[in-house]
């Protein structure tokens, strides 16, 4: 398969850097600065299992999102629910290589749409970020302890 999608996507010209990355580990702090020079990142992330299907992987998304960079993403419920709520991608009806290269090709010729998604990602990082949802996670706890507290 993915070789399948880099052969189609070899074909559509681009700028030297390009548009695309095909490994995503580096995501170190210092690193994420490579991710500036693309304009649009794939998370082709394939629903294995249930635990999966509702799982954010390894953090691309919103290192994607903190970076200003659309996302072209596989429909796993999570990562459908961020692209689609905070605008700042597509979401691929199923992973092939001619719907891959359809959805690409169509933001490539359309740089608007391109720029909003974009544009949309500069709001989502500041809902999506650590500081927030750290508040979010010690909410949480305090909510569990004061509800065994109630229970004794």
């Amino acid at each position: 398969m993915c070789a399948s999608i880099k052969r189609i996507c070899s074909k559509i010209p681009v700028e030297p850097q390009g548009f695309l990355l095909w490994k995503t580990t580096l995501f170190a702090h210092d690193e994420l600065y490579l991710l500036c020079k693309y304009w649009l990142l794939l998370t082709l992330d394939k629903d294995t299992n249930i635990n999966y299907r509702y799982s954010l992987p390894n953090n691309k998304l919103f290192d994607y999102i903190h970076t200003h960079t659309a996302v072209v993403c596989t429909p796993l419920v999570e990562i459908k629910r961020i692209v689609e709520h905070y605008q700042v991608g597509e979401v691929l009806e199923q992973l092939t290589p001619q719907i891959l290269a359809q959805k690409i090709n169509s933001l490539l010729e359309n740089p608007v749409l391109l720029k909003h998604y974009q544009d949309n990602c500069l709001a989502a990082k500041e809902q999506l970020n650590w500081q927030n949802e750290t508040a979010v996670l010690k909410q949480i706890y305090v909510e569990e302890i004061d509800s065994k507290r109630n229970k004794n």
